[in-house]
């Protein structure tokens, strides 16, 4: 069977980790079906780097076309950017049958589309549908149907078409959650729906061998302890390694995202931590994510006094990511709202409990066995939940954590899921019942 993945969202030149998730699934399915992924990405003036920062793009105002073929073929086609709305669908539109047209040459005719994300890879999803005769699958990762978010009720009667049309004419649905597709069913938008988990790479988010007791900021068995004012004043630049079964363990909390505080509530978290300072001292947060975002929350720390708790770091490799989830203790997310997160999935992978905020999808991970859910912008029950969780660490068993996620969301998982979903709207009975 051969499948082509028509992409909304997915990683290029310009915005490195967008949709990076999607080619990850395709990756699974790749292990069991041929696939074949198509992305159009319109030129900007502004490339962002991995490590976070911004270069101005110098690149011409031609289409141009990128191939790879290291794990499926994939090709991103690049069109001219334009502030007319007509002439960015046109180049789109043209964007996209370049790719087509190069892969049904080199790679050959699909007898499937999936289609990754509506809008706006729909329309061209639509085109092959009705003129190339090419059934359909959908994968939602928007989360523009939330109610909170206000998107699609607030959509023009266009956009509402072609995300309805789509899914009427989809042969399924494939959502991250029943939360997910309950979002969508709550517009009106009908259609079987099948559930399938983001992926995560389960080997390397890991569970570490050892333990981090003792361990200060990757202080070495023949380095002297540097004093910290997070340790007892007893505990000198004296002591040393030697003395660490005397030395209290320093929990190590982490947060990842893209930091946008209207979504992520990054503030909320530093807030809690100011909380949680007032009744404990052990602990540290490392934040990972957009260094554009950080300006306003390093002056929120310096304003709460709370400098020795939290670190920033940029964007990072994902091995680099992956070490440091392996090397803490809790992850934290305080979101105001989410569909299923890779982060969390990640985070239990590495053994993880996670404290989150009851929104979403998120309640159908995490239970008492893996971490805590906490209401949404309430400060002082995440400052609990964390103090709670810290001091029941040993509670919490890595092992069963991993477990689920192993199970669910490996590479093995959700790309055995994905094809019988295929193999499942291929049979007689399904395709008769989504006939035109």
């Amino acid at each position: 069977m051969k499948v082509l993945w028509l992409c909304s969202w997915y990683p290029n030149r310009y915005i490195f980790h967008n949709g990076f998730f999607v080619r990850r699934q395709a990756e699974a399915v790749a292990r069991f079906v041929d696939v074949a992924t198509l992305h159009a990405v319109e030129k900007t003036s502004e490339i962002l780097l991995p490590n976070g920062s911004k270069q101005e793009n110098t690149e011409g105002g031609d289409f141009e076309i990128d191939i790879n073929k290291k794990t499926h073929f994939e090709v991103l086609v690049y069109f001219p950017k334009s502030n007319n709305p007509f002439s960015k669908f046109i180049n789109q539109f043209r964007a996209y049958q370049k790719g087509y047209s190069l892969i049904k040459r080199e790679w050959g005719t699909p007898n499937l589309v999936h289609l990754n994300v509506i809008v706006s890879a729909g329309i061209y999803a639509l085109f092959l549908h009705f003129f190339r005769r090419i059934p359909f699958v959908i994968t939602e990762h928007s989360s523009m149907y939330r109610i909170e978010t206000g998107v699609f009720m607030q959509s023009n009667w266009l956009f509402k078409a072609l995300v309805r049309t789509c899914v009427k004419k989809a042969k399924a649905v494939i959502a991250l959650s029943p939360f997910y597709a309950s979002t969508m069913q709550q517009h009106g938008l009908k259609n079987r729906f099948f559930y399938v988990p983001n992926v995560v790479d389960t080997d390397l988010f890991s569970i570490k061998n050892d333990g981090n007791w003792g361990e200060i900021d990757g202080v070495t068995s023949s380095q002297p302890v540097n004093f910290s004012p997070t340790l007892p004043p007893q505990y000198l630049a004296t002591k040393t390694l030697e003395k660490f079964d005397k030395i209290p363990k320093i929990i190590h909390l982490i947060h990842v995202s893209g930091l946008h505080d209207a979504i992520k509530n990054v503030s909320g978290i530093l807030k809690s931590v100011q909380l949680l300072s007032e009744k404990r001292q052990d602990f540290i947060l490392d934040i990972i994510g957009d260094p554009f975002e950080q300006p306003p929350y390093l002056a929120l720390i310096k304003h709460l006094n709370i400098g020795k708790f939290v670190r920033f770091h940029n964007y990072l490799p994902i091995e680099q990511v992956a070490e440091k989830v392996r090397n803490a203790d809790i992850f934290v997310l305080f979101s105001r709202f989410e569909g299923l997160p890779c982060v969390i999935l990640e985070a239990m992978s590495a053994g993880l409990p996670v404290v989150a905020t009851e929104t979403g999808g998120i309640s159908d991970w995490i239970t008492e066995g893996s971490g805590r859910l906490v209401k949404s912008e309430d400060e002082a029950d995440l400052a609990n939940a964390l103090d709670f969780m810290m001091t029941h660490l040993s509670d919490f068993d890595a092992a069963q954590i991993r477990k689920k996620i192993v199970e669910t969301c490996s590479y093995q998982a959700v790309g055995q899921a994905i094809t019988e979903v295929y193999n499942n709207v291929s049979s007689p009975r399904i395709s008769q019942s989504n006939t035109d």
